[in-house]
């Protein structure tokens, strides 16, 4: 009797660490097809991969130390042909991470990507290399990041993070040395949080018109932070013409940077609050930096202290 419930202990346990540990891949070929995965229990990776046009992947785990992996493209790097993709990756639980590619090559685009997590700890990153495509990244919890990074014209990136401690950053590059109508917009509700937005044309030109980078910050502590590739302390960057930057921090001891190299660019900062105390920081309540070097620009800092 002893033997056998020791055998039927072992299968239950082995059953439970196959179920924890799970692998789901699927690959399609073709147009309009659809591929789903749902898991459930800790340490699951979840695989799609689709080479065609007008798809649809949708990933969904619930569980802790779970890994999506998301790649929409067509033959790239060459002949790349997607468009109109549609990918979507929900995760509930602690310490995941997923991660969206959708790539296409030329003029190609009009792909959508949504990401939401909910727990802490958790990481998503979105890579797009297309046109008209966007990207909606949403996290409700606490040491969180988000990540998103465009390489083409008339994107859309819109960051959401509800907790403490997040870091939220958008990476948006031109092709063949123009970055052209992007729009990114951060939204961020809690306390310790930094959010950055970069808008930038790559190549000799350099060039970036029409873009618009915005950053919303509710709570006490937060920052617009880091550059991505260097030292310098600035939440949003902007090289090129006609860009537009808006940063709006509400409460205490807030920290805002923007920079615009370029021509006839308006920047506008508003931070409402304060209580008369020195913060983590060691500034006096909120501080507002805007850095504009070129002709025709606008800058407005708003501080309103109770």
């Amino acid at each position: 009797m002893k033997t056998l419930f020791t055998f039927i202990l072992c299968l239950a346990m082995a059953g439970f660490v196959f179920a924890a540990s799970n692998s789901a891949t699927i690959s399609t070929t073709g147009s309009g097809n659809t591929a789903s995965a749902s898991q459930t229990g800790s340490s699951n990776a979840a695989t799609i991969e689709q080479i065609a046009n007008t798809s649809t992947a949708t990933q969904i785990q619930d569980g802790s130390g779970n890994v999506a992996d998301l790649d929409q493209k067509g033959g790239w790097p060459a002949g790349s042909t997607v468009v109109g993709e549609t990918g979507a990756q929900e995760q509930h639980g602690n310490n995941n991470q997923a991660t969206l590619w959708q790539l296409a090559d030329g003029g190609n685009g009009g792909n959508t990507g949504t990401q939401y997590q909910e727990g802490n700890t958790n990481k998503v990153t979105a890579w797009q290399h297309t046109v008209s495509s966007t990207v909606d990244q949403d996290q409700i919890g606490n040491s969180n990041e988000a990540n998103s990074y465009q390489t083409g014209f008339n994107g859309y990136v819109r960051q959401v993070q509800d907790g403490t401690a997040n870091i939220a950053v958008v990476d948006e590059q031109g092709g063949g040395g123009w970055v052209v109508g992007n729009t990114a917009i951060e939204t961020q509700t809690g306390r310790w949080n930094t959010a950055t937005i970069v808008q930038y044309g790559t190549g000799g030109a350099k060039n970036a018109q029409g873009n618009y980078a915005e950053v919303t910050q509710t709570g006490d502590d937060n920052k617009t932070g880091k550059g991505l590739f260097s030292n310098h302390d600035f939440g949003i960057y902007q090289a090129g013409n006609y860009n537009t930057a808006s940063v709006t921090q509400n409460l205490n001891v807030n920290k805002s940077d923007v920079d615009q190299l370029g021509d006839s660019n308006t920047a506008s900062v508003v931070q409402n609050g304060g209580t008369g105390l020195f913060g983590d920081y060691g500034d006096f309540v909120n501080k507002a930096t805007v850095m504009q070097n070129g002709t025709g620009n606008n800058a407005t800092v708003n501080q309103t202290y109770p």
